[in-house]
């Protein structure tokens, strides 16, 4: 029976009544990959808010995000994957870091 990923819309072929699928997960009635699954399933989890975006993003960053999905579930990922932009004005930690050990790291200098 051909089916269609409702992730990445690619055709595949699946029969949970036939005698080479009947085996096969139940998940391939909707779903072509474990990649796809594992994708949905952080999107998923996230939406309903039982993940949080760390989590989601930890468990997005296992799959393979490069296959072609429609723009809805492409934005999804991204919003999800960006990093936090500092606050205009707001220092980041490495920048605090560096402004610390430099006098440190001068005073060395000096002293050797």
């Amino acid at each position: 029976m051909a089916r269609k990923c409702i992730l990445c819309g690619k055709e595949y072929e699946y029969c949970p009544s036939c005698p080479k699928d009947a085996k096969k997960e139940t998940w391939y009635a909707i779903y072509d990959s474990e990649n796809c699954k594992d994708i949905s399933k952080a999107l998923t989890d996230y939406n309903l808010k039982k993940i949080t975006k760390e989590e989601a993003c930890e468990s997005l960053s296992k799959c393979d995000l490069s296959i072609d999905l429609n723009y809805h579930y492409r934005n999804e990922i991204n919003a999800i994957m960006e990093k936090p932009k500092p606050k205009r004005g707001m220092r980041t930690k490495a920048q605090i870091f560096d402004d610390a050990i430099e006098p440190v790291l001068e005073e060395i200098k000096n002293e050797a």
